[in-house]
């Protein structure tokens, strides 16, 4: 897979987030193949834990990651995957938090 991040940074002050779930929601579709969204930390330069999903689907597809372990301070972003042979569509995509 080759992932491209897209252009929104994403960062937060932990003591603002206590007892936070956070995920990664998003609207895509697959034009071939299998489309991957997922949020990556800049930081330290690794995906996050729980945050891919993909779909084949070629409608729009609402997507919801699992909770996802954010670290405050650290940057984020969301990145987009695509195999050989695929491609696909981001409508929309966001981090949401919502308390625990």
């Amino acid at each position: 897979i080759t992932w491209k991040s897209l252009k929104k940074i994403y960062t937060f002050t932990a003591s603002e987030f206590l007892n936070t779930n956070f995920q990664l929601i998003s609207t895509i579709k697959a034009i071939s193949g299998t489309f991957h969204i997922r949020l990556y930390n800049t930081s330290d330069s690794v995906p996050v834990v729980n945050s891919e999903t993909s779909t084949s689907s070629t409608t729009e597809t609402l997507s919801f990651s699992g909770n996802m372990p954010l670290v405050g301070g650290k940057f984020y972003v969301i990145q987009i995957g695509i195999s050989p042979g695929s491609d696909g569509t981001v409508y929309g995509a966001d981090v949401f938090a919502r308390k625990a």
